[in-house]
């Protein structure tokens, strides 16, 4: 029999389009499984005496064999775990991606290489922080941010106050600035310990390259190096799925961050890629 994985995104997946779920139904169907998929927002967690149960209204009882999380819900992927369900990516390796501070905690951990980072109070002022990362020059950051929202190129003082204020937050990122990677940096995705595609992001107008915020993306080719880093900082997370970012140094590469819940808009067609595919493919070699 089929295994039934359910997929469960957030409603704003919407916006790619009315086929963002087709690709992977079809790969699942090719790897021999049964492909559900719901919204986060639309289900509904249930706790009584008579035990724990996630409800879909109009459905019923959700009972899959595997989760696949393309969304960060801490509380129901835990919920599924709970009830020995197997979660891709796991709660503890979407909690670790979603917090910038606990990615580089695991970064340093493993000895991978990654820009000076810091985890700071609103309060603390300019001049203390230039003074501990040795530059004025500076990236600000939030927590939990993504899609290269709320990051910010500072480079003195009123800079600083605007974007902490920005971000609006107790506490805040601020990571030594490498100039050498400025508007560009390497997107690799890693699929069950595998660097299996990479692009190089660009942007000839801001500092940040995400795709997301109007950079552009071609291909990049998989070196050793590139792959290593890869696959070692997505073990570091413990995470099946992800997205890592790479930027340029003067000596190679270094890890910026890790997106667990990673979209492949920026893979180029016809690359030979499949990336839905992969990841059916490989979920699938789990239950054999």
């Amino acid at each position: 029999m089929d295994k039934k994985v359910l997929m469960v995104f957030s409603r704003r997946t919407l916006g790619n389009g009315p086929d963002a779920f087709g690709w992977w139904r079809t790969s699942a169907r090719s790897a021999g499984m049964e492909l559900d998929v719901a919204f986060a927002e639309d289900i509904v967690l249930r706790y009584s005496p008579d035990g724990a149960v996630a409800v879909l209204p109009g459905i019923g009882v959700l009972q899959p064999d595997c989760v696949v999380m393309r969304c960060y819900d801490f509380a129901l992927s835990r919920h599924f775990e709970t009830k020995g369900v197997h979660v891709v990516n796991s709660t503890e390796a979407m909690m670790l991606s979603h917090d910038k501070i606990m990615t580089h905690q695991r970064l340093v951990a493993a000895g991978l290489p990654s820009p000076e980072t810091l985890r700071l109070p609103s309060d603390v002022g300019y001049d203390e922080v230039a003074e501990m990362l040795g530059d004025d020059v500076m990236v600000v950051k939030q927590l939990d941010g993504s899609k290269g929202a709320n990051v910010f190129l500072v480079r003195n003082a009123e800079e600083y106050s605007e974007a902490v204020h920005a971000i609006g937050a107790q506490c805040f990122i601020a990571q030594r600035y490498v100039a050498s990677s400025h508007g560009r940096d390497v997107r690799v995705w890693v699929v069950d310990g595998v660097a299996r595609a990479a692009v190089l992001r660009s942007s000839s107008s801001r500092f940040v390259s995400n795709y997301s915020q109007g950079g552009k993306a071609c291909l990049y080719p998989l070196s050793e190096e590139v792959a290593a880093l890869a696959a070692a900082a997505a073990n570091a997370l413990g995470l099946f799925f992800c997205g890592v970012d790479l930027l340029f140094t003067d000596d190679g590469f270094c890890v910026c961050e890790i997106n667990g819940n990673a979209a492949f808009r920026s893979l180029p067609e016809g690359c030979g890629v499949d990336l839905p595919a992969v990841f059916m493919r490989s979920l699938a070699a789990i239950f054999q």
